[in-house]
C-alpha cells in the first residue's frame, strides 16, 4: 500500500510540474 501512494504522489508532483510548465522548462532547460 505504501507503494501505491508513493506512485499516487509521484504522479501528483508530476502534474504540479505539468501545471507550472514554464518553472519547469527553467528548472530543466
Amino acid at each position: 500500500q505504501a507503494r501505491c501512494q508513493g506512485v499516487v504522489c509521484a504522479m501528483k508532483e508530476a502534474f504540479g510540474f505539468i501545471e507550472r510548465g514554464d518553472v519547469v522548462k527553467e528548472i530543466f532547460f
